[in-house]
């Protein structure tokens, strides 16, 4: 059974290889007699046949920092299955083939030029399947009118016509887009505060774990983030409420602030930013009871956010649900803010903020 089963594994691969192999895109050059097999037995009316294949497939391309998500076409013909009869292996005979070739490679760059333009995802293969029907008829007129490559004078007819046609279509690439006026955005992170003051005194620094969304318009930003940590009392309070030494408390921060977009670029974006700041102490209880010793303040923030790009991330093929294109950012985002404390008269201060974490921001696209 192990040999059967080593025999069936050996068979698949040599038949994966073998098809990888049969097959010549239009891109590697001309077609040559190598390309066909011979056959001594014609049909009625054809001397030699060419098996030509377009289509489409989804296909990433890199291009240095970018990602683009494509509906990408091809072309190709299948060397195995294309045929001509030996006593016409002509230079006549391999130029109506190529033309044929040709014509697929046309319709090939008609088929990319509207995949690019799509306006919904479900309409791909309605238009590959009209476009794939077009190339079939305009073959079949060739064919014809050049009674199957045996009439040279239709051959040279048509040669410098699909030339020129070739040429008409041959920007391959995408189309120019022009982002949305509105974005969305998340990121994560870790949050470290330095405080001064009675603050620092008795509850120290600490670092959080940050998260946050940003809504924008244009390069107006409105960003909302929040932060936990905790730790241990450093010191007694015994001001307005009391605040044992070593009792464990935990941090929230959550500030709603409005930032513009001064720089961006594709490798760094600069948004000064300022808002409100949330800040409460709690008591940690875990007997599942209220907390008792809860300080909440409500005060401003300054800060600067620096988003330094990774990868930039370019969809081309209309979602499913709003047939809309997209770009998205992925950065390293690093965030420096001020906020103040003050929560009683003896229990006030300033938090000096640095974050630093992941983000991600998008925006659907429009054709420019």
């Amino acid at each position: 059974m192990k040999i059967k089963h080593f025999c069936i594994i050996i068979y698949f691969a040599f038949v994966g290889v073998h098809s990888q192999v049969s097959r010549k895109d239009w891109n590697e050059g001309n077609l040559t007699w190598n390309d066909f097999q011979e056959r001594e037995i014609a049909f009625e009316h054809s001397i030699s046949e060419l098996k030509y294949t377009i289509g489409y497939t989804t296909e990433k391309q890199k291009r240095k920092d970018t990602v683009i998500l494509r509906l990408q076409s091809f072309c190709y013909i299948d060397p195995q299955i294309s045929w001509v009869h030996p006593d016409f292996k002509t230079e006549e005979n391999l130029e109506y083939n190529q033309i044929i070739f040709d014509i697929a490679e046309l319709y090939r760059r008609k088929l990319q030029y509207e995949l690019d333009r799509l306006g919904s995802y479900y309409s791909a293969e309605t238009v590959f399947q009209n476009i794939y029907q077009n190339l079939n008829d305009e073959v079949a007129m060739f064919q014809k009118q050049s009674d199957y490559g045996r009439n040279y004078a239709v051959i040279l007819q048509w040669k410098p016509n699909i030339e020129d046609r070739l040429d008409i279509y041959n920007n391959n690439k995408l189309p120019e887009y022009e982002k949305a006026k509105f974005g969305l955005g998340f990121n994560v992170g870790a949050l470290y505060s330095f405080r001064n003051g009675e603050v620092k005194e008795h509850f120290g620094n600490s670092i959080s774990f940050l998260f946050g969304f940003d809504l924008a318009f244009k390069n107006s930003i409105l960003n909302i983030n929040g932060a936990l940590s905790g730790g241990r009392v450093k010191d007694d309070y015994l001001g307005n409420i009391y605040w044992e030494q070593r009792e464990r408390f935990s941090v929230a921060l959550i500030d709603i602030s409005y930032g513009y977009a001064i720089i961006d670029n594709s490798k760094l974006k600069l948004a000064p930013f300022a808002g409100l700041a949330i800040t409460e102490f709690s008591e940690v209880n875990y007997d599942g009871e209220e907390h008792d010793l809860i300080m909440t303040d409500f005060n401003f923030l300054l800060g600067l956010s620096a988003d330094f790009k990774l990868r930039t991330h370019i969809n081309t093929i209309p979602n499913l649900f709003l047939g809309r294109k997209d770009i998205s950012f992925s950065a390293i985002r690093a965030k420096l803010f001020v906020s103040k404390n003050d929560f009683y008269e003896d229990l006030n201060g300033y938090s000096v903020n640095l974050s630093i974490g992941y983000s991600w921001f998008g925006n659907m696209l429009k054709p420019d």
